[in-house]
């Protein structure tokens, strides 16, 4: 056993004291002097030259009676902490991350209705835009004449009116190119040849298409006027060496019936057929062989027969 050494001034006291006798500071109880190895942390009598576990040597080692226990050669892995992501404050946010965000907030059901009504209209003006193009691009061709006076007479008529399509914005008929408006002049085109006065054709286009000014409302007879074409007449009449002109245009073409075979018109003056060898074309070489003013009536009548047949017997 050994002695009891003062942590306060080194003095060493006798095993039994409880407290110093130079300063008068309290003992630790004394415990047995061990030697303890450094290697493997075994304790070992105080004597000991070799160590009892492992056999290290324990000569020239301290000895410590409250030795440091041995550190592990590998001490275990501590768990990584992971930080936190901090929140970037809304000054530091990227102007165009700013400008995502706006635009997911415009996304509201108005808007979303409003982008679907302007996408209709859109579709609404290019098909009617399509439908007006395909109309003026109809091959129907107007039946000109040469004869100055019928032409203005047309024209005077046709003034009177709007075009009566309806996918035109009141265009004035004398002007309007669509195929319906060249149709209605060739209405009173062919009720001028036939000798109907200007006030009939008026009520009878009126009543048949529709369209006449507010200005031109008052039509003699109420528009009740029927137009009709005169019937064929006898070629075999001596009025018939005459030079046939545009007023006998509706007594030729009642001699004949469509010779296009493909319509179901019976009768030319009814047909506007634009068959091969159809009324059109039957027509528009009437009219030529008129304003030639070289053939009477039986003349073009039996010219248009050798040509395309199709006479009324």
């Amino acid at each position: 056993m050994s002695a009891k050494v003062c942590q306060n001034c080194q003095t060493e006291n006798d095993v039994s004291a409880k407290f110093c006798y130079q300063c008068g500071t309290e003992l630790p109880e004394q415990i047995e002097s061990k030697q303890i190895c450094t290697d493997c942390g075994i304790e070992n009598p105080e004597d000991a030259k070799f160590c009892a576990s492992c056999g290290v040597s324990l000569s020239g080692r301290a000895t410590d009676s409250h030795p440091t226990p041995k550190q592990p050669r590998s001490s275990p892995k501590q768990p990584v902490k992971r930080r936190k992501k901090k929140s970037k404050p809304a000054s530091a946010v990227k102007p165009q991350s700013r400008r995502r965000q706006k635009v997911k907030k415009t996304k509201d059901p108005l808007m979303t209705g409003l982008l679907i009504l302007g996408a209709i209209l859109i579709i609404f003006f290019y098909v009617k835009s399509i439908r007006q193009a395909d109309k003026l691009s109809d091959p129907y061709v107007e039946q000109l004449t040469g004869n100055i006076e019928i032409e203005n007479r047309v024209r005077a008529v046709a003034s009177k009116f709007v075009c009566a399509c309806g996918s035109c914005p009141k265009e004035p008929l004398e002007t309007c190119a669509c195929p319906t408006a060249r149709r209605e002049r060739d209405f009173i085109r062919n009720a001028l040849y036939s000798g109907q006065a200007e006030d009939e054709v008026i009520a009878v286009l009126n009543k048949k298409y529709g369209g006449l000014k507010a200005n031109d409302q008052s039509i003699p007879g109420g528009g009740k006027v029927n137009l009709t074409i005169p019937a064929p007449v006898d070629l075999n009449s001596a009025d018939n060496d005459a030079i046939a002109s545009f007023t006998n245009r509706a007594e030729i073409i009642a001699h004949f019936t469509c010779p296009c075979g493909q319509c179901e018109m019976d009768e030319l003056k009814d047909c506007d057929c634009e068959h091969p060898n159809g009324a059109t074309e039957v027509k528009r070489f009437i009219d030529e062989k008129i304003n030639e003013g070289s053939y009477t009536v039986a003349g073009v009548v039996e010219l248009v027969e050798n040509k395309y047949g199709g006479k009324i017997r």
